[in-house]
């Protein structure tokens, strides 16, 4: 749900039941494109 669906870790936080987002964290990482997608869709990027 938060690599594909796009949702947000708060919401994630809610539907998996933990009481801390530092749990939810565990559960889910950001991968190399993730990362490399998001500096291409840094407006300044292309300055």
């Amino acid at each position: 749900m938060y690599k594909y669906g796009e949702v947000d870790i708060r919401a994630l936080q809610e539907v998996l039941g933990h009481e801390s987002i530092a749990t939810t964290q565990i559960y889910t990482h950001v991968d190399d494109e993730q990362v490399r997608n998001a500096i291409e869709s840094n407006p300044l990027a292309n300055e």
